[in-house]
């Protein structure tokens, strides 16, 4: 049971992260929402993120590592801070902190919920299931891109996958397996 709460907090908190280091680029598109672009800066960073990774492993200038994943990261993050310092994006209108707590609460709860609902029958069921978590799991094995595809030997993945890709960027950068993590993402997305 504590494990479990781990894991939900391990990907409320990377979540976290990669949307308030993606807020100021966030900004520039949606600051004209009321949170100032604080929601949509979260599904930003990770698309952004997964996409470096997805294409410098498909040309194979990076490695599919954890080492790779820190290194865009942290570039992502100069640049955000590069931008807020140039331009001072966040800082143009008032941020209302209130509904900055009021959302993550929000996410956390929801998060929390649909984790609590899947606890009660965490079988993989349903017809891509068993291939989702293939994916995943394929992807913690991998080296580069494209993937491997795992039912037929020496062949490669004809579908797409960066949905998977995307989960498993957030398993990576949250420090879970793919086997706890695969549940903990349902309950995510």
């Amino acid at each position: 049971m504590i494990q479990d709460v781990f894991y939900l907090v391990a990907i409320w908190t990377s979540t976290f992260v990669v949307g308030l280091i993606s807020w100021p680029v966030a900004s520039l598109f949606f600051g004209r929402l009321s949170d100032r672009g604080y929601t949509v800066a979260k599904i930003f960073g990770w698309v952004v993120i997964s996409y470096a990774l997805f294409l410098l492993a498909t040309v194979k200038l990076l490695p599919l590592h954890f080492g790779s994943l820190a290194l865009i990261l942290l570039i992502w993050l100069g640049k955000n801070l590069f931008l807020e310092r140039k331009f001072n994006v966040l800082k143009q209108k008032p941020i209302n902190l209130n509904q900055i707590i009021l959302i993550e609460i929000s996410f956390f709860l929801l998060m929390a919920s649909w984790a609590f609902i899947r606890a009660h029958d965490p079988t993989i069921q349903g017809i891509e299931r068993f291939m989702d978590f293939g994916f995943i799991n394929t992807l913690f094995n991998a080296d580069s891109l494209p993937l491997y595809d795992m039912w037929f030997s020496g062949g490669q993945v004809n579908y797409y996958y960066f949905g998977h890709f995307i989960g498993y960027v957030v398993l990576s950068l949250s420090n879970i397996s793919p086997v706890p993590g695969f549940f903990v993402l349902i309950a995510w997305m």
